[in-house]
């Protein structure tokens, strides 16, 4: 089915290419269009209803309700614009060129009519760029933020949005996928797609995983730093609202496509899971589910080799379960080709009157690409005695790790707008995004159990997961010019996202190397002994969550008897439903074959149900499948979030503007756990709470170039719903218990930030800024002895800090000579401190084995720097481009230790990325593209006593790239 949809609206986005470029690309070719958004001097408010008018070609038209004008179809030449306004001051723009085929983007800036000058004239002379239109929205921003452009995605080689965050100043990116602004974990980040907030698909994690967002489909990245009402509450770190491409001012057609090849993984053989046909679309088309004789039986159901002995119909049963799955369960070398990827895109407007105009615009993003490496490690040691007795830690394990993967993404957007007049506006949008991954695994060394040099752990696992996002978006703008103008948004949106992990496989088994006279290996025994490992396993695991949310926003103007101050006030409703379910099941061993010796890892596996009989008729059983899913493991869970707020921004002074106001949310959240037979408490977690949070921002405007931030906000941070059901279950790939918590208390954040800002031109950039965060009650994960060896759970501890300075400089090179007038140089660097209580429970365990443990640790995941650095060349008369980008990341909390060993962390490496582009002609681009030049090693390890213990190391290769763009 899933197939079919996705052939379907590729097949309409063809059909619509063909209607609609026609008559119109050829007018394209001969004429060209001017377009872009008109300001008010000192608002920084666009201008609705502004007259732009071509005297020489009598041709004019007004703003919309965004400050955006557009004129198409305009004959190639010079010519002089002229921009108008009530109350502001006439502006003449003299030398504007249009080109044929090609769009001019001229954004105008007007001053009031309290000047003493009548009229204006100046000379258009460079296309204002995405980059500096970016930084022109971020200084009128009453909060404070970072701005990142589509342009700046693109010359960074940015391949989605989590890559791209990884350019905002603070903001570091964990697994890929999860984003940490400023030292605080997903917990305090908040991800929104056009205003409205996303969904996650991790069952263990509060916020959306932003690789699922392809690059192609981005207009703009906005990272908000400063609470201000009229935004959601549940974030401290930062608020990462992505952008999706706006309805187009005119024709466009664009067409991509690209090959990759890595040092690691391209044209050769790679460790892989199974594959299916339909991976190649991103998804499991169902050749991995779970098959009806196992998902439709309860675990009493399943016999035993006991029962199937005495019973010929359980016999029959058992055998038939037992081969009823792909008996498969390593992964395999498979050979694969080179990455790729592609794009295209196509949208326009269309004037239906002079009254009603409707746009739209379809664009689709595929990316297939692997990743591999064989000399990777993975260890374990522990702290046996006294820490201050001991001299070094103990070896648990030592492995070689081999990992292969495929990643497949893709994406669809589509747009449609209807603008009627200039002051009322409608949008619809949907976003589909599907990402599937392929993952085989070897691990494969020395284990303390065994006692021997000899003996080798083996442990395999064979993975599929997908994950897909369905966003369907209906918003409003409406301006009353009678009401003195007031302003009314709306937003309407359903999201959907999913994750599924069909038929999730682990194995694990022992080598014994047996030797010749000479000591060489002769042969090698296997074995799978029970005493020592979990049984062969396979997972089923799929999560579902949909989010339905309404919110109005209302403006309205008091005037300039009152400070020329805004009203503005909202509401918003928010519901969320989350349906989580996993199954195990295990192979067991029968009475007539042992997993404590056999050929290789597969061999138990051709020995599956009744293998025989015995001389009384009897079944034989060998290795048969029964059920281990545990309930408990499985939970529905809903949040609702009801809100409203008010806000006034004024100007008091000259120079001085205020944003003032608070916002009231009131959350029910409640986790529920599958198992009935569980009592209440250790069943239900329930969050029902109240909250106002105070805001209030102040801009200080000490130049016309130079500005002063401050502000001084409370947030909120919630638990997950994982966290807040109280039951216990196994983390198979964490490798251990898991318990949530009923008694969890969200947390309360204070936050104080300070930030001053040059723009020295267009474009440009000096920036530092301060932050303080108190966090009342925060929640930190906690060991649990009580439960297990290898327990966590969640707490809320007392408090914690987080505190840091940012600096960022973007800036042209021109003021070094004509040498380097085509370089910019953008650079930003973040020092970051935090500091978290430790949890009385587990300060109690290490005492034991520690004379005056630590009290304090930082958060996990926080950096003490974060540095990023670029440097971008530009030649417009060669049509040549090229950009060099560099980050480098101080040593990272990544997992707390048990008792007083020392913490896991992320060491620190640089990565450096080098991408170029050559336009050829008017249509037709060449890219290269080099990243991970460097090829560090990504290093996770523990140090004791200035002894270096490895826990995780592998590297991931350098890849090059090669495209081609065509653009109408």
């Amino acid at each position: 089915m899933k197939s079919r949809i996705h052939i379907f609206l590729f097949g309409l986005m063809l059909m619509l290419l063909c209607l609609g470029t026609q008559p119109s690309a050829i007018q394209a070719q001969s004429s060209g269009t001017l377009a872009g958004t008109i300001f008010d001097a000192k608002t920084g408010e666009s201008l609705i209803g502004a007259t732009v008018y071509l005297p020489a070609l009598e041709r004019g038209t007004a703003t919309d309700i965004d400050g955006k004008y557009t004129l198409a179809n305009l004959p190639a030449g010079e010519y002089t614009l002229v921009v108008s306004s009530i109350s502001y001051i006439k502006q003449n723009i003299e030398g504007v060129q249009i080109q044929p085929g090609e769009v001019l983007t001229l954004d105008i800036v007007m001053e009031s009519e309290v000047s003493e000058l009548e009229e204006v004239t100046v000379t258009a002379t460079a296309v204002t760029n995405n980059e500096a239109a970016m930084l022109s929205m971020r200084r009128k921003a009453i909060s404070m933020s970072d701005a990142i452009s589509s342009e700046n995605i693109s010359r960074s080689g940015s391949g989605n949005a989590a890559q791209a965050l990884t350019k905002v100043t603070g903001a570091s990116v964990i697994d890929g996928k999860y984003v940490y602004v400023r030292g605080l974990g997903d917990r305090y980040t908040s991800a929104q797609l056009n205003g409205m907030e996303l969904p996650s698909s991790n069952p263990d994690k509060k916020t959306f995983q932003l690789d699922l967002l392809p690059s192609s489909l981005i207009e703009n990245i906005v990272t908000l730093k400063t609470f201000t009402p009229d935004k959601p509450g549940s974030f401290s770190g930062g608020l990462v609202d992505v952008k999706t491409k706006s309805l187009p001012d005119y024709l466009y057609f664009n067409l991509s496509a690209k090959q990759g090849y890595n040092t690691n993984s391209s044209a050769r053989d790679i460790l892989l899971g199974d594959s299916y046909n339909s991976d190649l679309l991103g998804f499991d088309s169902g050749d991995r589910d779970a098959p009806a004789l196992l998902s439709d039986r309860e675990n009493s159901d399943f016999p035993n080799d006991l029962q199937a002995r005495f019973d010929p119909d359980q016999a029959a049963l058992l055998n038939n379960i037992a081969n009823s799955v792909n008996p498969s369960f390593l992964p395999t070398m498979q050979s694969i080709g080179l990455n790729q990827s592609w794009s295209i895109g196509f949208g326009n407007r269309v004037d239906v009157t002079e009254q009603v105009t409707v746009g739209f615009s379809l664009n689709h993003t595929y990316g297939m690409s692997y990743d591999y490496y064989e000399s990777g490690r993975y260890s374990r040691f522990e702290l046996l005695g006294q820490y201050e007795e001991s001299e070094t830690l103990n070896r648990v394990f030592d492995l070689e790790d081999q990992k292969g993967q495929q990643s497949v993404d893709w994406g669809i957007l589509g747009t449609a707008g209807l603008s009627v007049g200039q002051n009322h506006r409608v949008n619809f949008s949907y976003v589909r995004t599907q990402s599937g991954e392929n993952t085989g695994r070897y691990l494969r060394g020395f284990w303390e159990q065994f006692n021997s040099e000899d003996i080798e752990y083996r442990s395999r696992v064979n993975q599929y997961r997908d994950r897909d996002l369905h966003s369907y978006q209906l918003s409003g703008k409406h301006y009353f010019p009678s009401l003195n103008g007031a302003e009314f948004e709306w937003n309407s949106s359903l999201q959907q996202n999913g994750q599924t992990e069909p038929d999730l496989r682990f194995i694990s088994s022992q080598a014994q190397y047996l030797f010749d006279s000479e000591g060489a290996i002769a042969d090698t025994l296997l074995s799978n002994p029970s005493s020592q490992f979990p049984r062969p396993a396979r997972f089923f695991r799929e999560l579902d969550e949909e989010k339905m949310a309404f919110s109005g926003d209302i403006t309205i103007p008091l005037g300039s008897a009152l400070a020329n101050a805004r009203l503005k006030a909202g509401a918003l409703y928010e519901q969320t439903e989350r349906s989580f379910f996993e199954r195990r099941y295990e192979y067991q061993q029968g009475r007539n074959f042992s997993m404590n010796q056999f050929e290789d890892e597969e061999s138990f596996l051709n020995t599956l149900g009744v293998i025989g009989q015995d001389n009384f008729g009897r079944a034989q059983v060998g290795n048969y499948i029964i059920s281990a899913t545990s309930l408990r493991s499985s939970y529905d869970a809903e949040q609702t979030i009801a809100a409203a707020y008010g806000m006034v921004e004024a100007t008091l002074f000259e120079n001085l503007k205020i944003a003032a106001g608070a916002r009231y949310e009131a959350t029910q959240l409640e986790s529920v756990s599958r198992d009935t037979t569980l009592s209440d408490e250790d069943r239900f977690g329930t969050i029902d709470v109240e909250d106002i949070l105070p805001s209030v921002n102040v801009i200080l405007n000490l130049s016309n170039q130079s500005v002063v931030r401050a502000a001084a906000t409370q947030t909120l941070a919630r638990p997950t719903f994982r966290e807040l059901s109280p039951y216990v279950s196994f983390d198979f790939l964490g490798d251990n218990l898991f318990r949530g918590s009923s008694q969890l208390e969200r947390t309360l954040i204070n936050n104080y930030d300070l930030r001053w800002e040059w723009y020295p031109s267009s474009g440009e950039i000096l920036a530092v800024s301060g932050f303080y965060k108190y966090l009342k009650k925060p929640i930190e994960r906690v060991l649990r002895f009580d439960i297990s060896q290898s327990a966590e759970s969640v707490q809320n501890v007392d408090a914690a800090t987080v505190y840091g300075i940012e600096f960022e400089l973007r800036k042209r090179l021109g003021f070094m000579g004509d040498l380097f007038r085509n370089f910019q140089l953008t650079t930003n660097l973040s020092l970051v401190q935090s500091e978290v209580t430790i949890p009385e429970a587990e300060r109690i365990i290490m005492e034991q084995t520690r004379e005056n443990p630590p009290t304090k640790r930082e958060l996990a995941g926080q950096s003490p720097y974060i540095i990023n650095a670029d440097l971008y060349y530009s030649h417009p008369d060669l049509g040549f481009q090229a950009n060099l980008s560099f980050n480098k990341f101080g040593d990272r909390l990544s997992r707390v230790s048990v008792g007083s060993a020392p913490d896991v962390y992320e060491r620190s490496f640089s990565t450096l990325n080098l991408n170029a582009e050559k336009s050829l002609g008017r249509h037709f681009t060449v890219q290269l593209s080099v990243k991970n030049l460097l090829n560090p090693n990504r290093t996770f390890s523990q140090i004791f006593k200035d002894e270096t213990f490895l826990y995780q190391q592998y590297r991931r290769g350098v890849s090059f790239d090669v495209g081609v763009k065509y653009n109408l």
